[in-house]
């Protein structure tokens, strides 16, 4: 009788699996800094340092009475599942970089017995198929005490580990996934060479050996050499739910219905027998896959993960997601080979992202009886604590699928996509931290952002485009966005400390682009790296060193979306300066940013098609310039029209278009220049997209590679700060203006977090375009409500109806 392998696997139940209730898991606030660690970096004896593995560390102990408190500060390399006393409590480390490698410390008192105890630990090391988002020294686990009492468990030699022979890896096929991916690979686990029970404090381990030192610890304040620089976590431990699937979609060579989905009944396979069988989600999710099965001996099983079916072998189109009949299933894979046990549990090293699942099944001789299938969600633990209501029940359903596309871009950082990538953009950075803010209150995911990318610049200047990623990506317009980034943070923010300590590397940027100008025009150069803008379709590989999604430039080299992405950072990066007395660098970004725009006026302006052109040429004309433009003439020195340049912009079919990224930069401009109220009329691509049956919001529009991407959920921001019109005047959202924009609305209702309470407020908007309704304001809140160009002053905790 073989014991339920809760082991084998990843992913940590906040609440334990045990015979006595405990509490859930959290994070202690004692940790390790200013400290210095006696505890060392251990591993089994023998372990390559750098290949791909899973290996296994216990340490008994005895306790003379049951602690009130047992605080142990946690980390390895790659990643660490914990179990206490065979209860899985606690994976990590939370993601970060070698300079900055986190530990969580955690209070672990209400799994400790009187008498014998046992910590257990699982560490894996993803070797060269690690994700593009994961920094690896070596393999190793480090554990201390907080104190004298817990100093028991300290990693040395008293700790005992062996490898766990029965992981090996699946890598990822490129040709049938057909697009750039870059997360962890599938695996294999042999149950035949799995020590059952290794966790639990009865497991018999007396042929295991003891475990080397194989680093000393480095820290901030300690230490000649920087091996892993050990920092606290800073943000809190992931949700974790269980969920079912929603249907059966097809079943081939076996029986599988509702029943077993939920868990009312079994799935038996005769022996030498092939089937299979298409799992829906009903929506997509991150999830960790478990499988509790009973025999089948010599059997394969495999589970393939797809966010959708498509429409044939080769290419992106997808059609329809809700339909599966005449389509293709296109994916990576998990494979368990079970070794006839009565009681096995299949769990893999990392969660998964999925609508459908195809489960792949032969046996052997033996019969395979599959006990139960589901999953377990996980996500940062983000709460819907806003609302949005309207007579239009087309936006709840936007904002609906929306904030799930949000949520499955956030973990321990935010994603890019949950499927392909999992790595952080500052481009889709910017936009879901703004969309975590205003919906739930919550600014920790985007001030560790923030800080990734600061501390990811390097010695010409830049941040990275993205990070952690373990190959360096610079998209210098991404280091200008960041700027944008840090200074949303400031406006939504009370945090002046965190902000000054990041403007030596706003300087950092800014010098680089001047350094990068052209001689006589003093505009930004774009001759190296990858000067993404967009996914817009004219913007191709041009066999001359243009890359997709780069704009137009001429041949200097000058691109007039480029040098306004420059003057819009300056704009921000002024503002900063002046706030925080920098006065010098404050006017030099004032001076810079006219500039720009005089130069780019003089240049690139047709006044014929009252349009700027992407180059001096004037041969290319795109959405993106001249809304940026009217973004970054912010106190309109040009003297133009914004308005009839936006009429212009959102009417010309013949201009290069915005998709879903930039269009946020778009519905900006239209809120900037007084046509807030065409925001609605123009979300025909997210329209699109619930038609096709997506329940998050792709990439662009099809046919796309993700069909969950982060700066696709803008809708839930705009909804917020361009239909309700609550915008932040003054920095720490200490100042509020609400102008609402509600187009053909005849009512809308909100409610934002802030950090002194809720922004709350109500609109009716007659036949005659007349609104009416009530807002209120948190305690210590300035605030005005402009109607028709009309400003009512608003009083903090206090309803006005007007």
């Amino acid at each position: 009788m073989k014991i339920c392998l809760s082991t084998l696997l990843s992913l940590f139940f906040i609440t334990a699996i045990s015979a006595k209730m405990h509490t859930p898991l959290q994070l202690s606030p004692k940790n390790m800094e200013g400290r210095f660690w006696k505890a060392s970096w251990v591993a089994p004896k023998g372990t390559e340092p750098n290949d791909y593995g899973v290996y296994l560390f216990r340490k008994p102990f005895v306790l003379g009475s049951t602690p009130s408190e047992f605080i142990i500060h946690i980390s390895a390399d790659n990643r660490y599942r914990l179990f206490v006393n065979g209860s899985p409590v606690l994976i990590g480390p939370a993601r970060g970089d070698l300079g900055n490698w986190r530990y969580e410390s955690v209070d672990i008192a209400p799994f400790l017995n009187s008498g014998s105890n046992v910590l257990a630990v699982q560490v894996w090391n993803f070797g060269i198929h690690r994700p593009q988002a994961q920094f690896s020294r070596r393999t190793g686990l480090l554990i201390e005490g907080n104190s004298a009492l817990e100093s028991v468990v300290n990693t040395n030699t008293s700790w005992i580990g062996i490898e766990n022979q029965a992981y090996s890896p699946i890598p990822i096929d490129k040709k049938q996934i057909q697009a750039y991916m870059v997360t962890d690979p599938g695996v294999e686990i042999d149950g035949k060479l799995v020590p059952w029970g290794w966790e639990k404090e009865s497991f018999s381990d007396g042929d295991w050996e003891p475990v080397e030192v194989v680093g000393r610890v480095s820290s901030r304040e300690q230490g000649t050499a920087v091996t892993w620089s050990m920092v606290p976590r800073m943000i809190p431990l992931m949700e974790s739910k269980r969920q079912t699937f929603a249907a059966v979609r097809k079943a081939n060579g076996c029986r599988v219905d509702d029943a077993f989905l939920a868990g009312q009944e079994t799935v038996k396979i005769g022996p030498n027998t092939r089937c299979s069988f298409l799992l829906d989600q009903g929506v997509l999710t991150k999830a960790f896959p478990e499988l509790v099965l009973a025999g089948g001996a010599g059997s394969q099983i495999s589970l393939g993960y797809a966010e959708s079916l498509f429409l044939r072998e080769v290419g992106l189109e997808k059609g329809d997601r809700n339909e599966v009949e005449g389509k293709v299933f296109r994916g990576f894979f998990d494979r368990f080979l079970p070794d006839g046990g009565d009681d096995q549990f299949y769990r893999p090293l990392r969660f998964r992202t999925f609508r459908y699942v195809l489960v792949e099944i032969e046996t052997a001789s033996d019969p395979l009886e599959l006990k139960r299938l589901d999953s377990v969600f996980s996500a940062y633990p983000l709460e819907e604590r806003a609302e949005f209501e309207t007579n239009d029940p087309e936006l709840s359903k936007i904002w609906e699928v929306g904030w799930r596309t949000q949520r499955l871009c956030a973990h321990e950082v935010f994603y890019d996509c949950p499927y392909y990538e999992q790595l952080m953009y500052v481009g889709d950075t910017r936009i879901q931290a703004l969309v975590t803010k205003f919906v739930s209150g919550d600014d920790t995911l985007m001030r560790k952002a923030i800080e990734l990318f600061d501390n990811s610049r390097t010695s010409i200047g830049l941040t990275l485009s993205r990070y952690p990623s373990k190959d360096p990506q610079y998209i210098p317009p991404y280091s200008l966005v960041w700027i944008n980034m840090l200074h949303d943070y400031f406006m939504l923010n009370p945090d002046a400390d965190f902000v000054r300590s990041k403007l030596k590397g706003v300087r950092s940027v800014l010098e680089w682009f001047e350094e990068n100008q052209h001689a006589e025009s003093g505009l930004y150069i774009a001759d190296s790296w990858w000067n993404f803008v967009d996914w817009t379709r004219e913007w191709r590989h041009d066999g001359k060193g243009r890359k997709p999604g780069m704009p137009p430039v001429d041949q200097d080299g000058i691109s007039s979306i480029l040098n306004l992405q420059w003057a819009l950072a300056l704009r921000d990066a002024e503002n900063l300066y002046r706030h925080f007395g920098w006065n010098i660098e404050a006017e030099g970004c004032r001076e810079k940013r006219e500039a720009i725009l005089a130069t780019l006026y003089r240049s690139c302006w047709n006044s014929e098609r009252y349009l700027l052109a992407d180059t001096p040429e004037q041969e290319d004309y795109s959405q993106h310039t001249s809304l940026l433009l009217v973004l970054a003439d912010t106190e309109n020195a040009l003297g133009l029209n914004h308005k009839k340049i936006m009429e212009k912009v959102i009417s010309d079919v013949s201009l290069s278009q915005c998709t879903m990224y930039f269009r946020f930069y778009l519905h900006e401009a239209l809120k900037q220049s007084g046509l807030g109220a065409q925001y609605l009329g123009l979300l025909d691509q997210w329209r699109a997209m619930l038609d096709s049956g997506l329940t998050t919001f792709a990439e662009k529009p099809d046919p796309t590679r993700s069909d969950c991407h982060a700066w696709s959920s803008s809708p839930n921001y705009h909804f917020l700060t361009l239909v309700c019109g609550v915008e932040s005047v003054g920095p720490g959202f200490s100042k509020i203006k609400i102008k609402p924009s509600l187009g053909a609305l005849e009512r809308a209702k909100f409610k934002i977090p802030h950090a002194n309470g809720y922004i709350e407020g109500q609109f009716k908007q007659d036949t005659e375009g007349v609104v009416s309704g009530w807002v209120t304001l948190p305690n210590n809140v300035e605030g005005v409500l402009v109607l028709n160009d009309t400003e009512l002053k608003l009083e903090s905790n206090r309803r006005i109806d007007f």
